[in-house]
């Protein structure tokens, strides 16, 4: 079958790799249907590594994705249950916790001493045509979803749970910087908690065109400081909230420079200079 892998910084091949198999206890096997494209993977992409994870060896990327259940393994507990059933279609996450260890016991997987996530050395993505899940991992779609839709349901979890750190309340200012996929699906987050007004900055114009109509006030950053245009637009007192959605070094202090006294800063993308001067 085929998978897009990365060899090393900037070489990726589409190779043969065999077929995954039947799936064993406790998995499924997905056909993949759709996969989204991360900022992480272009890091990987540019870098050949993810902070201190250094590809080592050839690695099939792709984390936010979309799939139909072709098979399902056996009841790991050794019954006759199983939730899914074959031909269903599934949002899948990533993430695979041991569920086992103090952190998952206590009801945070996503601090697993022993996690595993696709696309991130050594675990392979989804870039391929067929792969093995964790069934646990698998979440059914319904019809008015299509496998786009599904895929980006992943990045979606990230702005929920950024917009949960923010602790918007209703009427507070909001700043995000960023208006890629994660930026734009904060965005709808926010609107949705109630906070007025809502600005939105990126140096490209058609994001920021999709951005206004998702209700926020755009601002190019290519045209204007948007710290001037940020402070400017509340008095010069900063926005109650500022989101860091843009994945660039400057960005950070951006932020920071535009939150007010007592403000929250939640920084969501990967910057290669964590430098902070408050």
């Amino acid at each position: 079958m085929t998978a897009v892998r990365l060899h090393g910084p900037r070489d990726l091949r589409v190779d043969q790799v065999p077929h995954p198999g039947p799936p064993g206890p406790g998995d499924v096997l997905l056909r993949v249907t759709a996969i989204g494209i991360c900022g992480s993977d272009l890091h990987s992409y540019k870098d050949g590594r993810i902070g201190d994870n250094i590809l080592e060896a050839p690695l099939t990327l792709g984390h936010e994705f979309a799939g139909i259940v072709e098979a399902i393994g056996d009841d790991p507990m050794g019954g006759d249950f199983k939730a899914l059933e074959p031909g269903m279609r599934v949002a899948v996450d990533p993430a695979q916790p041991c569920w086992r260890c103090e952190m998952c016991e206590h009801g945070h997987p996503n601090l697993c001493h022993h996690l595993h996530f696709c696309g991130s050395y050594p675990d392979d993505g989804s870039l391929v045509q067929w792969m093995h899940m964790p069934a646990r991992t698998c979440f059914p779609i319904p019809d008015h979803i299509d496998d786009a839709g599904a895929a980006l349901l992943e990045p979606l979890g990230i702005a929920v749970h950024a917009v949960d750190l923010a602790k918007i309340k209703v009427a507070n200012s909001v700043a995000i910087l960023g208006a890629g996929c994660i930026g734009l699906s904060i965005l709808q987050m926010v609107k949705l908690s109630g906070a007025q007004p809502i600005y939105i900055s990126d140096k490209f114009p058609w994001r920021l065109k999709v951005a206004e109509k998702l209700g926020g006030i755009p601002i190019n950053c290519d045209e204007v400081d948007p710290v001037e245009a940020f402070l400017r637009a509340t008095g010069g007192n900063g926005v109650d909230v500022a989101i860091e959605a843009a994945w660039a070094d400057h960005s950070v202090q951006q932020c920071a420079e535009m939150v007010r006294l007592g403000g929250r800063l939640v920084i969501v993308g990967i910057s290669e200079d964590d430098t902070l001067v408050m």
